[in-house]
């Protein structure tokens, strides 16, 4: 059994597209436009692959692969948060924490348990959305009552 030192990448991309739909949720409300489904559908491909083809960089390239994610991030939450530039960096800064605290807790359960009990690729993947959306639910909580229109104006 081979074992990771690293967060795949992809876990990193899904949390961090995760993240940036929370965070336009709690702006925008519901969310069902069939091409905002479309873009974030894109926006979660450009993301991976951003990543995964990243992800044997050196080293030294890690913290601008990191601020290139967020970036995107950005932009993402720009086009469809309807917010000012500000807010939009306020709103990116919380996505991006929230997804990096995610893909990391997530992978230090699963790195635990699959050392202990192996778990197999249905149990990861049910771990990763009870993880995923456990996070994802507690900042919702957490965070919607704050996040207002006028909260994010005076930013």
């Amino acid at each position: 059994m081979q074992f990771y030192e690293d967060i795949p990448r992809l876990y990193t991309a899904l949390a961090e597209w995760g993240a940036c739909i929370l965070y336009l949720y709690m702006i925008r409300g519901r969310l069902k436009s069939g091409l905002f489904w479309v873009s974030s559908a894109a926006f979660l491909i450009v993301q991976s692959m951003f990543l995964i083809f990243t992800g044997d960089l050196p080293t030294m390239f890690w913290i601008p692969c990191m601020f290139m994610a967020a970036g995107m991030m950005y932009l993402f939450l720009v086009l469809w948060g309807k917010i000012n530039w500000i807010s939009a960096v306020y709103c990116c800064a919380q996505a991006f924490l929230l997804a990096e605290f995610t893909a990391s807790l997530e992978w230090q359960i699963h790195t635990f348990l699959q050392k202990e009990i192996s778990i197999n690729f249905w149990q990861s993947a049910l771990l990763l959305l009870l993880i995923y959306g456990g996070c994802f639910a507690v900042m919702y909580k957490i965070t919607s009552p704050l996040l207002t229109g006028d909260y994010l104006s005076q930013i």
